[in-house]
């Protein structure tokens, strides 16, 4: 296959992958939001996060194990859009309960699944792996907007949306380059044990885990404050995650450059102590213009501390160990911390309203610096 067929592939998976992604976590919360208390749709939320615990380990011991990474990551890909377009055909809360659960059980490993493939892929044809994330970058800010463009006329047109971008990434999946890297032996299934063992391991999921859960409380509540409470326009909350986004774009141009000259402990406390004033200032700041400033020049730094473990796994962890270690990240550091963003995020935002709940993960992070502070040495 021609190297720029590929390139082009890599980046349309990334687009499309990252794309879907944003569906699920940034448009589907004012879905249930328009039908649901704060309380039922933050229960609603927090399903797909519970399973994202245990799935990313499921699907990263299947993938360490198959001859053909890609082919695992085709399965996902085509299992999550269907039971996601199931949604749009009942708010019988069981029935939506059984669908979330399934959306995100194909769905929770996709990105440390494409990470991996994408990475190993721009090795093999020797193309810069910045500006295929710089696409994922823009596909979860390019489909956020258009889906909350189409959603402000009827908010179900977000599942053709996503079963459209599921069919896509199929086909950009069977001509990106084959990922066979060396098979997991049963001697070497210890690789979970050693995360536990791996003190900066464990202070890096610790950090984003508290990170994630900031993350996903804004991403789940902040989209109906921003309307109903400071009266924005319908299309506001897309252009919000576009701008927050593209923010992202220089961070994965600069990506090696970035982690050449900064060590992964002063990325990590200084992105920490940015998003402890990010939080500050949406809870006190009411105009909608500053909002979006804040957004654009905040909005790479949650990325940045989940890129700083990645880079430590692809350089510390055996090979045959990666996917596993990534997902056991995926599944403890954002599984666990967005199903208490959307149970816990639900019952703050009914007693306690947006704004003193976003000035509470502006604490969290302030725990998150100190304890990135404290292990300076052990992050590196």
């Amino acid at each position: 296959m021609k190297k720029s067929v590929s390139f082009v592939s890599i980046l349309f998976i990334n687009f499309l992958i990252y794309g879907f992604n944003t569906l699920f976590g940034s448009l589907l919360p004012p879905y249930f939001n328009a039908r649901f208390s704060p309380t039922v749709a933050g229960v609603l939320l927090s399903l797909g996060p519970i399973v994202a615990i245990f799935s990313p380990l499921l699907w990263g011991g299947i993938s360490d194990r198959a001859k053909n990474k890609n082919r695992v990551l085709m399965l996902l890909v085509a299992g999550a859009p269907l039971f996601f377009l199931l949604i749009s055909t009942t708010l019988n809360l069981p029935l939506l309960a059984l669908y979330l659960i399934a959306t995100m059980f194909f769905m929770a490993p996709f990105g440390g699944l494409v990470d991996l493939l994408t990475l190993n892929a721009c090795e093999q044809i020797q193309k810069p792996y910045g500006p295929c994330r710089v696409l994922g970058t823009l596909g979860f800010g390019v489909v956020a907007l258009l889906g909350d463009l189409l959603m402000a006329g009827n908010d179900r047109r977000l599942f053709p949306l996503a079963l459209a971008v599921g069919v896509l990434s199929l086909i950009s999946l069977q001509l990106m380059p084959q990922h066979t890297a060396p098979t997991l032996s049963r001697r070497k299934v210890e690789g979970g044990v050693g995360y536990f063992k791996n003190k900066a391991l464990v202070v890096l999921t610790v950090i984003i885990a508290l990170a994630q859960f900031t993350w996903a409380y804004y991403s789940n509540f902040c989209g109906k404050y921003l309307t109903e409470t400071l009266g924005a326009p319908d299309g506001i909350w897309g252009t919000v995650v576009l701008v927050t986004v593209l923010s992202e774009i220089p961070f994965f141009l600069f990506f090696k450059q970035i982690f050449k000259r900064f060590s992964i402990s002063a990325l990590t406390w200084f992105s920490c102590f940015v998003l402890i004033l990010r939080w500050l200032a949406l809870g006190l700041v009411k105009d909608l213009t500053v909002i979006l400033i804040v957004s654009g020049i905040t909005g790479t730094f949650v990325t940045i501390l989940t890129y700083c473990i990645t880079v430590y796994i692809k350089e510390k962890i055996a090979p045959e160990l990666q996917a596993t270690t990534l997902n056991l990240l995926y599944a403890m550091g954002m599984g666990v911390s967005k199903m208490l963003a959307g149970v816990a995020g639900g019952l703050l935002t009914e007693y306690f309203g947006f704004s003193n709940s976003i000035l509470l993960c502006s604490g969290l992070m302030v725990v998150a610096l100190l304890l990135a502070l404290k292990n300076k040495k052990t992050l590196g």
